[in-house]
This record gives C-alpha cells, sequence and structure tokens, in this order.
C-alpha cells in the first residue's frame, strides 16, 4: 500500500474510533518512520532515498488532508536532530536546507 493511502487509513480509523489527535498523529509518524530502514543495514543514498520517497508521500496525504502541515514530516525529522549541523551533508541531500 502506497505511504498516502496508509496514512489516510489511519487517519480516518481515528476519527472514526474518536481516537485522540494526539494518538493519530503519532500513529501516522509511526507509519511514516516505518517505511525508513535501519541506516546501518543499506547506503547513504538508499536510506536518503527512503526519506526522500516518505517525505513525498507525507506531503501527498497533506494534500487529501489539508489540516496538516505538508513540512511536518520535514520538522519532526529535523527536531529528532537538533538540527544538528554535523548532519548538513544529509538535509542538504534532502533538500531540507
Amino acid at each position: 500500500m502506497f505511504l498516502d493511502d496508509k496514512l489516510a487509513e489511519i487517519f480516518e480509523e481515528g476519527a472514526f474510533n474518536e481516537a485522540s489527535m494526539v494518538d493519530t498523529c503519532q500513529a501516522l509518524l509511526d507509519e511514516c518512520v516505518s517505511r525508513i530502514p535501519d541506516p546501518s543495514t543499506c547506503s547513504v543514498e538508499t536510506w536518503i532515498n527512503s526519506v526522500k520517497q516518505t517525505e513525498n508521500g507525507w506531503r501527498l496525504f497533506c494534500k487529501k488532508y489539508p489540516r496538516f502541515s505538508p513540512d511536518g514530516f520535514k520538522n519532526v525529522m529535523l527536531n529528532r536532530t537538533n538540527h544538528n549541523p554535523k548532519y548538513n551533508y544529509i538535509y542538504e541531500k534532502l533538500g531540507w536546507l
């Protein structure tokens, strides 16, 4: 299943079950992160491409559900790394700088 379709399914299921928005957002984020391989098991390029694909899936989801920010996934990932300059090479490759 494509990521944007899976995210829509998670969101709609959360709304149907009256789950809290925090829980639903966590489930959305968990699904996104599950699509990114462990960097120790693949090349840097494969990892970067997986992150790009995940971000693109998130952005497609946001087109269907505009209450979510298209930059939301990127912002979460940047916050997880504290915008650490040692990752600037990766941020540049992802188009995040």
